[in-house]
């Protein structure tokens, strides 16, 4: 059986949750408090393939049709080489970056262009993109002082992400990873950061080890491109897989 091990309270985790409930597959979810020694969340696939990488993960569980997929590829990297990693890194680990908070915002701005008159990000139904832009974002349109911050002049994500949060299928992972005894905002940040392979930025500057790396291939072996934010023992798991 197919088991998303992650962890409560972290946008991460709620990626695969959302992904799996869409996808109405069986898959196991098992949440367990973040040791420091292994990365989370991350999906165990027929007991023989594991996914780390979140959006990798919700590639499978999910997989776009052909029509879509470059442009779920083009958000999904929005999403994994600069909010995500910009978020956790100012909200979770308290980064003073102005240039970090910067591309925060700059990523807003693309997103609420594009969401703009539209009811999901791509096509008519919600794909893996809306799926992991929505959980990123989540606990920074949830938490007062954020909202007013960075999303107070959103229109379009705010309107978005309150039709998305109404759906059964996600409405009922919130209640599971967000649930009434979090605290949701800085601290989901804080859990993505902590859980995460994200390497911190030095001296004011961006992770300089953004890479584009091939996730764990699909049953079709045709590999999803995606690019996240990793460290150095992920990449190398990452290689090793490719010359399987």
């Amino acid at each position: 059986m197919t088991t998303i091990i992650g962890n409560d309270n972290n946008p991460a985790t709620l990626k695969l949750v959302i992904a799996n409930n869409f996808a109405r597959t069986k898959c196991k979810l098992d949440l367990t408090p973040n040791d420091g020694k292994r990365q989370l969340p991350y999906l165990v696939a027929n007991s023989d393939r594991e996914y780390f990488i979140p959006n990798a993960a919700i590639w499978y569980l999910l997989e776009p049709s052909d029509e879509i997929s470059e442009k779920v590829t083009e958000l999904l990297e929005l999403e994994a080489i600069a909010l995500s990693p910009s978020l956790a890194f100012i909200f979770g680990g308290n980064s003073k970056s102005d240039k970090i908070k910067g591309i925060i915002k700059s990523s807003l701005d693309t997103i609420n262009l594009e969401i703009k008159d539209k009811l999901f990000l791509i096509g008519d139904s919600v794909s893996i993109a809306d799926i992991a832009i929505f959980s990123t974002l989540y606990p920074l349109y949830k938490s007062e002082k954020l909202f007013k911050e960075y999303l107070a002049n959103m229109p379009n994500i705010v309107q978005w992400i309150k039709s998305l949060e109404e759906k059964p299928e996600i409405k009922d992972a919130l209640k599971v990873i967000f649930h009434d005894k979090v605290n949701i905002g800085h601290a989901s940040y804080h859990t993505l950061l902590q859980s995460s392979k994200y390497v911190l930025p030095q001296d004011d500057s961006i992770p300089n080890q953004i890479q584009e790396k091939e996730s764990p291939t699909h049953e079709k072996e045709s590999p999803i491109h995606i690019s996240e934010v990793v460290g150095k023992e992920e990449l190398e798991a990452v290689e090793s897989m490719e010359k399987i």
